[in-house]
């Protein structure tokens, strides 16, 4: 968080926007995954997780899932 505030008050024009979950499936997936493996250092993969692919597949083909939201 410290590092996103300091790159937020540099002299740029940036805007912060929310995007649900199920509004992008990969990011979401990676993040899980990220946690799951709990390691310190950056990890490069030579092909995407195979948990990655198919929502590729899905992003690709348009499929979306509906999200409630409360207002």
């Amino acid at each position: 968080m410290k590092e996103i505030k300091r790159l937020l008050s540099l002299d740029w024009q940036v805007q912060v926007s929310h995007v649900y979950k199920e509004g992008n499936m990969c990011a979401d997936a990676l993040a899980n995954l990220a946690y799951q493996m709990q390691e310190s250092d950056s990890v490069v993969f030579e092909l995407a997780p195979s948990s990655i692919c198919s929502l590729v597949s899905s992003t690709a083909r348009g499929d979306s899932l509906p999200q409630d939201v409360l207002l």
